[in-house]
């Protein structure tokens, strides 16, 4: 229950953007493992707290129906599906039977496209997802509009699918 009816609740846990962070390192570690993309799981986490959707502005079915959810909101399914370009996982491979990875605090990463993406360069990672309907016109700042490490249109091109380390140039 968020946003679009006044500001979070007090109530407001973000058990579920905890889990996306969660699958988020799954699929770093096992890529191929997964038929999404981490554009996907941006669009989500961004789709909790947007208020754009009602998929999340309720906290159980019972308070969607009540409330004609429905009926004056779009799902956040109904965009997804109507925008899969790079969200689908082009080297998906199927995995068969369980899928094992090990994690420590070596491995564990910094989901920079979601924490950082505000911090310095920030049109660095915004750009990256910036085609999804899921995130609101913005004027870019006057460094990336000048050129400034940017691609032509002011648009940043990464080289690569990956973002980089933490603390890391981008390409």
């Amino acid at each position: 229950d968020m946003g679009a009816r006044g500001p979070p609740p007090r109530h407001f846990s973000p058990i579920f953007l905890q889990w996306l962070d969660c699958v988020w390192q799954l699929v770093q570690a096992v890529p191929t493992a997964f038929e999404f993309t981490d554009r996907f799981l941006v669009c989500l986490y961004d789709s909790v707290l947007s208020a754009r959707h009602g998929t999340f502005l309720f906290n159980s079915a019972k308070e969607m129906a009540e409330a004609n959810a429905k009926d004056h909101t779009v799902s956040v399914w109904t965009e997804i599906l109507a925008t899969v370009d790079g969200l689908v996982n082009l080297q998906y491979r199927p995995v068969e039977g369980l899928l094992i990875t090990s994690f420590d605090s070596n491995t564990v990463q910094l989901w920079e496209a979601v924490y950082l993406r505000y911090m310095g360069d920030e049109w660095v990672y915004r750009d990256r997802f910036a085609e999804f309907v899921f995130f609101p016109e913005v004027e870019q700042p006057a460094a990336a509009a000048a050129g400034g490490g940017a691609a032509p249109g002011g648009a940043h091109a990464p080289q690569s699918p990956s973002l980089p380390a933490a603390g890391g140039a981008a390409a």
